[in-house]
């Protein structure tokens, strides 16, 4: 999405004028924004409730460390 937003305003940049206007870019794109206001508020429960599970959960925990061992470049954590 954030890819999606610069990419349409870097366009319109390029081709401004003194009628232009931006209000239709975040139009087409205020669906996705408003998913991501309820992921970003919902995101330090998500964070809480994994490591509960980690700590409930000894087959979980003990998979996402093996994951980890392997050389993953992501936590489970920071792909949430």
């Amino acid at each position: 999405m954030n890819e999606e937003l610069l990419s349409s305003l870097e366009l319109r940049m390029e081709n401004w004028s003194d009628t232009q206007v931006i209000g239709d870019v975040f139009l087409k794109l205020a669906p996705f924004l408003k998913l991501y206001n309820q992921y970003s508020t919902q995101y330090d429960d998500a964070i809480t409730h994994l490591q509960k599970c980690r700590q409930e959960n000894a087959q979980l925990k003990e998979f996402l460390n093996v994951r980890s061992r392997v050389g993953l470049k992501q936590t489970i954590a920071s792909l949430i």
